[in-house]
């Protein structure tokens, strides 16, 4: 009976798994089998750890995980551009800082943690705001280069100060950008309308911040900001565990609905401190390569039918690698491959109803592989 146990579960796990080019004629029939294919994750899973600090796309590593993303390709991916507001003419101000502050707090919800991580770090009192149209980067680039403070907003590919986007205006990243926010002057993007981006790498610098060496750049979406990404490579965001500010977020709160829906897809996160999607509408988060950090996890938190589909995870750090948490209704979670978490692979909790947990492969969860708690109809 044992020996018919062990090759259900090998059976089951091949179907789950197709990650290995001789696993489909495999045919288990007890342990061996099964340790077998335990050794030949564990090649896998080796090869990403020393592929990862290298890749520039999700695409690179398909060779070594497909079909997981073959199958993400089945899923259609809306349009990264979107026309909004290219109708306005493009309004770039500098702003004092601590009225962004005041806004920025109000919108994330952060129990005014943003203006204490802010307070006496020396920073020049001014932010780059975008007010009003569809500027990119160029753009953005060109207007501090006519002021006469530019060194102090930008030096060659790094930003810094904090760079704000205000609610009636989009800002693009185009193919090939390449932006450094400054981590010793505490440079940050903060997205109040509508981010969007194909084919750029956003990081932060190496250097420490002489205040606070903790502090690490960060890119958060706010209030009713909408961001769609794709192809891009975001590198060393976030700290702490306060979403606004822990890496990648989208943080949609208030009276109003967002803007849109927000996508990010086909993008590689390497030691990002965390991706946090809270409060948004039919989010999507597809085909994307999570490699090291995400201290605070893969979050989805009180959305609305949420896709996550076909991610990568390798060798989160602490944290649940996934989490559907705190209403987080109607998600979908399928073909996510999650290996050498430290913590559980796939938590489900604290009335995450109506989720859809499929085709997912976890391995080397060091707190387990799946765990649903106070959730139903799962």
């Amino acid at each position: 009976m044992l020996n018919r146990i062990f090759t259900y579960f090998a059976k089951t796990w091949l179907i789950l798994i197709g990650i290995v080019g001789c696993a489909q004629s495999v045919s288990a029939q007890g342990m061996g089998d099964y340790e077998s294919l335990r050794r030949e994750i564990g090649e896998t899973y080796s090869q990403l750890t020393i592929m990862g600090d290298d890749v520039a796309h999700p695409g690179d590593v398909v060779h070594v995980s497909s079909p997981y993303l073959q199958r993400a390709d089945d899923y259609a991916a809306p349009p990264i551009i979107a026309a909004r507001f290219e109708d306005q003419s493009i309004e770039i101000d500098l702003v004092d800082l601590r009225i962004i502050i005041a806004q920025l707090a109000l919108a994330s919800g952060s129990n005014n943690q943003l203006p204490i991580v802010l307070a006496n770090s020396g920073v020049a009192t001014q932010v780059i705001v975008v007010k009003n149209g569809h500027a990119t980067l160029s753009e953005v680039r060109n207007w501090i280069e006519a002021q006469t403070n530019s060194n102090d907003l930008l030096r060659g590919d790094t930003l810094m100060v904090p760079l704000v986007v205000l609610q009636d205006a989009t800002f693009l990243f185009e193919q090939g950008d390449n932006l450094q926010l400054s981590t010793e002057s505490r440079a940050f993007i903060a997205n109040l309308g509508v981010l969007l981006g194909d084919g750029f790498t956003l990081s932060a610098t190496e250097s420490e911040n002489p205040v606070d060496t903790e502090f690490a750049p960060f890119i958060a979406t706010m209030g009713v900001g909408q961001v769609r990404i794709a192809n891009a490579v975001f590198e060393g965001l976030g700290f702490g565990e306060t979403a606004a500010y822990a890496g990648f977020s989208v943080i949609n709160s208030g009276l109003y609905a967002p803007l849109g829906q927000s996508v990010v897809v086909n993008s590689v996160f390497r030691n990002t401190a965390g991706v946090t999607i809270d409060g948004s509408e039919t989010p999507l988060v597809q085909g994307n390569f999570f490699f090291g950090g995400l201290e605070n996890g893969l979050t989805f938190r009180n959305t609305t039918k949420a896709s996550v589909l076909g991610n990568i995870i390798v060798s989160p750090i602490g944290s649940v690698a996934l989490r559907i948490t705190d209403g987080a209704i109607q998600s979908t979670v399928s073909d996510n491959l999650v290996m050498g978490a430290e913590n559980v692979g796939i938590l489900i909790t604290r009335g995450s109803n109506r989720t859809i947990v499929s085709e997912n492969l976890i391995w080397g969860a060091g707190g387990g592989g799946i765990l649903l708690t106070n959730s139903d109809c799962i």
